[in-house]
């Protein structure tokens, strides 16, 4: 019995390591996929239509100072790095329709190179449009050539 517990405790310390180096790293609070409800309704909403059937599907870091949310997807091949900045109702002067971007990242670096690289997306303003952009680059970077003649 003793064992198991510290098992059970060093998954749980190693654990809280992983989500204070990933928030440290993101600058952010690592939240669950439904509390982004509460903060971002309509992204949350966006998001839930393509990982709905996964409970740990993507990785989401709010930023309660900046009004500001980050989701991390992740595929064999790539990691794509979601940035949200909602609108700004208290600017009356200018006209501020929020943000929404994405990058897309190589998650190993290719032969004889110590770096990755990282491609711009579709971004634009806050809006289902732009994330609809979004999703179109995500599939067109993960698509594979066929091997045939036509």
């Amino acid at each position: 019995m003793e064992k198991e517990t510290v098992k059970v405790v060093d998954k749980l310390e190693k654990l809280e390591d992983t989500i204070n180096r990933l928030e440290k790293e993101c600058g952010g609070r690592l939240i669950r996929k439904d509390e982004l409800i509460h903060v971002f309704p309509e992204l949350a909403r966006w998001l839930n239509a393509i990982i709905a059937r996964f409970d740990k599907a993507a990785l989401i870091f709010y930023h309660k100072e900046g009004k500001r949310v980050v989701i991390k997807l992740f595929t064999e091949t790539y990691s794509y790095h979601i940035s949200a900045r909602r609108r700004d109702k208290k600017n009356k002067g200018e006209n501020d329709l929020g943000y929404l971007g994405s990058i897309a990242s190589v998650r190993k670096p290719r032969f004889g190179e110590s770096w990755t690289r990282v491609n711009d997306l579709a971004d634009g303003i806050y809006s289902e449009q732009t994330w609809i952009n979004i999703l179109c680059d995500i599939i067109g970077h993960e698509m594979k050539p066929l091997d045939i003649e036509i």
